[in-house]
């Protein structure tokens, strides 16, 4: 390997150390706050408007933020019970069955979305979203 891919490859490693150890922060941050909303509720029947948002961003950058480094270190939730079952060309199979039920799913739900959208621009808009609704849900 060249000089430059190891340095790339040395500063991606040291930014997803970067953002396991930012995740703990968030963690420790989402515990003081709950805490805090908790004591300002219960004992003092003041709760705050924003602990409960705030500790549910900072629950989802946590699981965000750390992923890149727990895969790194194998240490990611992996629900491989079925597959690892299963041969390579079923795994394959079940593989390729997921990812097009899933992006049918994304288009259905996209054009059933953008349908009410679609209605108050044009009329002879709709058929376009409709149809692409009408696929994503029969393919």
């Amino acid at each position: 390997m060249s000089s430059t891919t190891m340095k790339i490859g040395s500063g991606i490693h040291w930014v997803s150390r970067g953002f396991f150890y930012l995740g703990w922060v968030a963690a420790s941050v989402m515990l003081v706050i709950t805490c805090y909303d908790v004591f300002m509720r219960y004992l003092f029947a003041k709760p705050t408007s924003w602990a409960v948002e705030l500790g549910a961003v900072l629950l989802v950058y946590m699981g965000f933020i750390c992923a890149a480094e727990l895969v790194r270190r194998g240490q990611h939730i992996d629900m491989s019970i079925l597959t690892n079952r299963l041969s390579k060309r079923a795994r394959d199979a079940l593989m390729c069955l997921f990812l097009c039920w899933s992006s049918c799913f994304v288009q259905s739900w996209s054009g059933w979305a953008l349908r009410p959208l679609s209605q108050h621009i044009n009329m002879a808009c709709t058929w376009p979203v409709n149809f692409a609704c009408l696929c994503g849900l029969f393919i």
